[in-house]
């Protein structure tokens, strides 16, 4: 009731409204009917709320599907016909052909021919034979360090045969040779104002045969041995002759992974003086034990030294390590054992040609020689080894000048004088192929000598190393390079007094060679490309630059 009455009054108010308003304007007669404009007018729609209602399945059924199937196997057929092929022929892979002749002449510049004749026999599984002849000499002058030219001439000639049968796994072979060697003692002292240059030479005339036979079964589970008799015969312009009967045997043998072995020498060297005889046996057994990476060897060396109406014995241990780390790539091993090494008068000549004629020096006895080092390569093309050496040695000999004649002190000969020695060594070696057609191989040793009573080691370089550089062009020019270099020595001074030092040595040669075809070639070899003086041994410097020029023809 309350609420209809307010609503009556309420709508009776607002029919009334319009009518009190035109009453009012009607009465006022200042109104103005001015608009005032504040700003010029924008309409604007206000963004409109609008209902985003999306529909959404809310299916709780699920129905899964299932399938029915079956499988009707049918063969599938394939029709092919091969063609056939006819079967290859095996045709032997020609062998190249077999030269069995090569001459090789040449001339250089000290007046020095070269002439080289070898020859092989036919193609053969069992049988080898061939043999060749080689003369080299100097026929020119030298000049020496006080600007004085002396002669200083050098023949070498040989002759060798060797032949060889194959039959059975089994080898027996056999050589002869002839060598002569001819030379002048051209240096002397020439510091000492009553020495004159000497006339005096030298001749060696040597012969010798050996024959050996050995079995080259592959099999380990055979026996393997070898057994090797020789003789020679050298003899100088003095009368003065050597010769040399040796023997020497070895065998080894698996049982299972344990190879055990030994070898057996005999040498007695006879001299024209008989009191100068020398006689040496030596017997060496050892096992070698073999694992997957690992290899272990001992042993020993029984040597009898037999010289001057004395008999001396010897015993050297022997003995292997190694262990292979990296499949070749770094093997470190460590070995010790020794020898007795000989020093008839043959290699006394062959190692300094002018020793004093019938020089008679004692053996030296190298009691402990313990080396180790690490060795492996790099890669397929890259090759190394190095090794520490260290050495006990007694008797070492060392040579010094010596004087025949008082009244004419040329000390153009050399003597020699011993010590105990420990010898230390350091050894490096590198070999490098990057390409088929290069190869380089550099080596390189430090040398240290502890002395017990000689002031120096006469003649003993501190250091040496090499290093040898092959180049082949198109297989049509092949370069060879060899660098050799000596540090240092001190040499006794042949007038007393203070030692000397002699300069160390530097020799670089270069080899050139054009193949024109299969049969002929050129080569030019170029010696002691620095011309540097070099002195090996005192008083006696070598030729300085020479160049020889040759061809050779194969038939």
């Amino acid at each position: 009731m309350f609420n209809q009455r307010h609503i009556a009054t309420l709508l009776t108010l607002a029919a009334m409204l319009p009518q009190l308003g035109a009453s009012a304007q009607t009465d006022d007669p200042q109104l103005k009917k001015e608009v005032h404009v504040v700003r010029p007018y924008d309409p604007t729609i206000p963004d409109a709320l609008k209902i985003n209602l999306q529909p959404q399945i809310a299916d709780t059924a699920r129905a899964k599907p299932t399938f029915a199937y079956s499988i009707a196997p049918r063969p599938l057929l394939s029709h092919f016909d091969p063609k056939p092929i006819a079967a290859a022929r095996m045709v032997p892979e020609p062998l190249p052909e077999l030269k069995r002749w090569y001459v090789r002449l040449g001339f250089d510049t000290h007046i020095s021919p070269l002439l080289e004749l070898y020859h092989s026999g036919p193609r053969s599984k069992q049988w080898q034979y061939g043999g060749w002849a080689r003369h080299y000499s100097s026929l020119g002058g030298l000049t020496l360090q006080n600007s004085e030219r002396v002669e200083a001439r050098n023949t070498q000639s040989e002759v060798a045969l060797f032949g060889k049968h194959i039959r059975n796994n089994k080898v027996l072979s056999a050589n002869a040779f002839y060598r002569n060697r001819g030379y002048r003692y051209y240096g002397y002292n020439y510091a000492d104002t009553l020495a004159t240059a000497s006339t005096d030479r030298q001749a060696l005339n040597t012969f010798g045969a050996s024959a050996e036979f050995r079995t080259v079964d592959t099999d380990s589970s055979t026996l393997r041995y070898a057994a090797q008799l020789g003789f020679e015969h050298m003899g100088d312009v003095f009368g003065i002759g050597e010769s040399k009967l040796s023997f020497e045997g070895g065998l080894d043998k698996y049982l299972s992974r344990e190879q055990f072995g030994g070898e057996v020498a005999f040498a007695r060297y006879g001299r024209s003086d008989a009191s100068q005889a020398n006689t040496i046996f030596s017997l060496s057994p050892w096992i070698n034990l073999l694992g997957r990476q690992w290899r272990v060897q001992v042993g020993f060396t029984f040597t009898l030294d037999a010289k001057r109406g004395k008999s001396y014995r010897h015993f050297y241990p022997k003995a292997h390590l190694s262990y292979n780390i990296v499949a070749g790539y770094l093997i470190p091993y460590i070995e010790i054992d020794g020898q007795l090494e000989p020093a008839p008068y043959s290699q006394l000549l062959a190692e300094n040609p002018w020793v004093l004629p019938g020089l008679d020096v004692w053996n030296a006895s190298h009691k402990m020689v313990l080396r180790g080092g690490l060795k492996g390569k790099f890669s397929a093309r890259v090759a190394y080894n190095v090794l520490a050496l260290y050495s006990i040695v007694d008797s070492m000999h060392f040579y010094t000048n010596l004087s025949i004649d008082a009244a004419n002190p040329q000390a153009n000969r050399f003597g020699v004088v011993y010590d105990n020695v420990r010898q230390t060594k350091l050894v490096g070696e590198l070999t490098v192929a990057p390409m088929s057609r290069l190869d380089i191989l550099l080596h390189g040793e430090l040398l240290r000598y502890a002395m017990r009573e000689l002031e120096h080691p006469w003649h003993r370089p501190a250091y040496r190393a090499f290093a040898t550089v092959r180049y082949s062009l198109r297989d049509k020019i092949i370069a060879n390079l060899q660098l050799d270099l000596q540090g240092k020595r001190h040499v006794a001074n042949p007038s007393g007094g203070q030692s000397l030092m002699l300069e160390g040595n530097v020799c670089a040669n270069l080899g050139l060679e054009y193949i024109y075809n299969r049969r002929a070639s050129a080569f030019l070899n170029i010696t002691n490309l620095t011309a540097h003086r070099n002195h090996y041994w005192y008083l006696y410097p070598t030729h300085r630059l020479g160049v020889q020029a040759g061809v050779s023809y194969t038939f």
